[in-house]
């Protein structure tokens, strides 16, 4: 018995495997620019500052801070909308620059969740650029599956291209 993957190249099971990966990725990279622009509208609450120290590497910043809503305490670590737990070093240190232990903050927490909050709200580095990536590498994989010759011509002008 043969399965309908036999019978495709192997452009399009390259642009078939693309998409499988980068479609989850891309669909969590867009609901959270969705998550960083709906923050700008989120109910504000005071907080504290618990913890904050970034690791020997200074790529690895551990905050956590607590805040109240409707009396009940909440506990969070998320300091603005991104794709990634680590920072740049120069992130790392405005972000120790910034918050101190102890200090008060305003907490920006989703009315529908209330456990889902952040200090920057709108800020969503990096997130735009993922987006973009990862937008064209679906596209290209769309492409490879379904057009196997346009998708030839694209790789062979982008090779002429760094040529």
């Amino acid at each position: 018995m043969e399965t309908v993957f036999q019978n495709l190249t192997q452009y399009q099971t390259a642009g078939l495997i693309v998409m499988m990966v980068v479609l989850p990725l891309l669909l969590n990279t867009l609901y959270i620019w969705y998550l960083a622009n709906q923050s700008k509208q989120w109910p504000k609450v005071s907080g504290t500052i618990q913890t904050i120290n970034i690791a020997a590497s200074e790529l690895k910043m551990h905050l956590e801070y607590n805040y109240k809503v409707q009396g009940e305490t909440y506990k969070n670590k998320r300091i603005f909308f991104t794709n990634s737990k680590y920072y740049k070093k120069a992130r790392a240190k405005e972000f120790e620059e910034k918050y101190k232990e102890g200090q008060q903050v305003s907490v920006f927490y989703n009315p529908n969740k209330h456990s889902m909050a952040v200090l920057e709200p709108g800020r969503s580095n990096g997130v735009i650029s993922a987006i973009v990536l990862l937008a064209l590498l679906f596209s290209l994989g769309y492409i490879a599956f379904f057009n196997e010759a346009l998708f030839i011509t694209i790789i062979n002008q982008l090779f002429q291209m760094f040529n």
